[in-house]
């Protein structure tokens, strides 16, 4: 999944990479990596996973099933 422009450092494309429930930003171009603040469940605190639904990218989580929106970002 990438995010266009939005390198903190260069401005650059990044990329979500995940690690359990752990998510980067890596940008392609700098090589800038950022971990996500919060990759639990804004709600409850829960596990969340990825998905894709009509061209959009949502999290859900899998305990109280909440759903948000990824913004800015391109398949």
């Amino acid at each position: 999944m990438w995010k266009t422009k939005s390198c903190p450092r260069c401005g650059g494309d990044t990329f979500i990479d995940i690690d359990g429930n752990i998510w980067f930003d890596h940008c392609l171009q700098c090589g800038y990596e950022s971990r996500h603040a919060s990759t639990g469940c804004p709600v409850c605190g829960g596990e969340v996973y990825l998905d894709m639904s009509e061209g959009a990218w949502f999290y859900q989580c899998r305990r109280c099933g909440y759903i948000g929106e990824m913004h800015n970002i391109a398949a």
